[in-house]
């Protein structure tokens, strides 16, 4: 299971070429309608969230602890220390609730893409 929350400005800010941008659209809406997969997106309208710290996974694998990669402008941390894994799974949480569900995240990802086509 693979469970996602992007940020909306991923999906306007240009990395690329217009035909790159509508490409990995395209990608994400392929990724968003596999049935293993979830993609939020965290719109601008909920200002300022504990996402904008710093990017993180949370990895959970059957029978191991519970694992958290946090990245800052200047380097990455693993840890397996339960506090911390609480502490991202807490802010993960929160995000996630400020989120789009998905369908309408995918919709949007949907209308991105046409912009990014019609430029």
């Amino acid at each position: 299971m693979l469970w996602v929350v992007i940020d909306e400005g991923v999906l306007v800010r240009r990395i690329g070429d217009e035909a790159t941008m509508a490409a990995q659209m395209d990608h994400l809406l392929d990724a968003g309608h596999l049935p293993h997969v979830t993609i939020q997106v965290l719109p601008f309208g909920s200002g300022s969230t504990v996402g904008l710290l710093g990017g993180f996974v949370i990895a959970q694998v059957r029978g191991l602890a519970n694992t958290v990669y946090m990245e800052s402008a200047g380097q990455g941390q693993v840890t397996d220390r339960p506090d911390d894994v609480a502490d991202i799974t807490t802010k993960y949480e929160a995000i996630r609730a400020e989120a789009l569900p998905q369908r309408a995240s995918l919709e949007l990802i949907g209308e991105m893409k046409k912009r990014w086509i019609g430029n």
